[in-house]
Formats: structure tokens, C-alpha cells, sequence
């Protein structure tokens, strides 16, 4: 099997090609005065942001939008086409110092770039229960590096990159990718929704602590881009 790796190579060309990758449902940037609950915590002002949901192939299939403060970032995210019964997760790309992008938006190249100080960070995760509609939500505070999945492509890749986590949440370029674990297996949850591989088969030299093993095919299959 080819693994997909964030469907890299096919992400960057159609960044580059596609003009309207960053197109808006709503205002492209907006700030809003109305209170955001983070917890215990609620900002008085954030900054919003909305896109549109893409497949890899070009299709557009949803709509995204993500809340910042200087506390963290918050996304919601909602989409189509995705097997109902199917287990999903969603993560975050956060390229921490986007100036350092050799394209804009940010592309392939660019998360394996130590300049950028790029993380790949879990948002969110659920079985689609909703014919093939789905929405998430989820939030990552500034500083938290928990759950990255930057040592898998070290493992992968053969490389040494850092798990920054989210450091710059007002001006990092934040990247949402939708990927399928396929197929819900009940003995494989909750790593199916929970962590970047549960339930699926490992690339040969990875550690299996991203998720236990399965018989799946983990795949990344859509994105959308907020630029700060």
C-alpha cells in the first residue's frame, strides 16, 4: 500500500494552482467583539477567521472557521463526503512563524522547514453517525505540545524535528486536516478518534504508540487553511 502522508505532494500543487483555496464563507478576517468560553476562562475580543473545506482532489465539501485569542485556538469544522460508520479525526498543521514559508499559503516544504517551527497537534475526533455529514469542534492553548505527531515523522522521515506545540496562536498559520481511520472497529476505540494512527496499519520502521495497530488504512483526506 502507498502510505499518505498528508497527501503532501498533492496538497502543495494544489496550493499552488488553486486560486481559491482561501476563499470565505464569511469575512476572510474578522475581528469580533463577543465573549468566547474557554473553559473557565472567557476573552472579552478574539480573532476569527474562516475557509472553506477541500478534498485533495479540489472539491469543495465543507466550511471551517477558527477563534484566536492569545490563550489558544479554537475550530469548528464542518463537512461532507466522509463514510457514514467511519472513524475520524481532525488536526491541526500550526506553522508557529508563517514569514518563514517558502510559499503562501504554507505548503508541503514547509512543515519540515525547522524555520517555521511547524507542529502537527490532535483537534478532534468521532465516528460519523450523520449519513456523510460531520462536524467537529476542539481547542489547543497556547504553549500545550501534547499529543504531536512530529516524532512520527521523525520516525518516518529519519529526522530530528521539534514538537513546539502551539507558540504563536494570534499569528501562526493554522492548517485543518481531515483524516479517516475508516471503518470503526469497537476493539481499536477509542484510539480510532483519539490519536494519528489508531487502528491502522504502521509504516515499517514506526513506532506503534501513535494509536494501536489495525487492519485499517489511515488517510488524510481533506484540509482547510486559515491564514493569521
Amino acid at each position: 500500500m502507498i502510505y499518505k502522508l498528508f497527501s503532501l505532494v498533492v496538497w502543495s500543487i494544489f496550493l499552488i494552482f488553486s486560486g481559491c483555496v482561501t476563499d470565505s464563507t464569511g469575512p476572510a478576517n474578522s475581528t469580533e467583539n463577543q465573549s468566547f468560553e474557554d473553559g473557565s476562562q472567557a476573552f472579552a475580543k478574539h480573532h476569527v477567521t474562516r475557509s472553506n473545506v477541500y478534498t485533495f482532489d479540489g472539491d469543495m465539501v465543507g466550511t471551517s472557521k477558527v477563534v484566536r485569542s492569545s490563550n489558544g485556538v479554537s475550530m469548528s469544522l464542518e463537512t461532507s463526503g466522509i463514510d457514514d460508520g467511519d472513524a475520524v479525526t481532525v488536526w491541526y498543521v500550526v506553522f508557529n512563524q508563517p514569514g518563514e514559508c517558502g510559499t503562501s499559503p504554507c505548503g508541503e516544504a514547509d512543515i519540515f522547514n525547522p524555520a517555521t517551527n511547524t507542529d502537527v497537534l490532535y483537534g478532534a475526533g468521532h465516528i460519523v453517525g450523520n449519513g456523510d455529514h460531520a462536524n467537529f469542534a476542539g481547542h489547543r492553548s497556547a504553549g500545550d505540545n501534547s499529543g504531536s505527531v512530529m516524532p512520527f515523522f521523525n520516525a518516518l522521515l529519519g529526522t530530528n524535528f521539534p514538537s513546539p506545540g502551539l507558540e504563536n496562536p494570534l499569528g501562526a498559520e493554522v492548517h485543518l486536516v481531515v483524516r479517516t481511520h475508516e471503518e470503526a472497529i469497537p476493539e481499536f476505540l477509542p484510539d480510532m478518534i483519539r490519536t494519528f494512527n489508531g487502528g491502522c496499519t504502521y509504516p515499517p520502521g514506526v513506532p506503534t504508540n501513535f494509536g494501536a495497530p489495525g487492519p485499517n488504512a489511515c488517510e488524510d483526506i481533506q484540509f482547510s487553511i486559515h491564514q493569521p
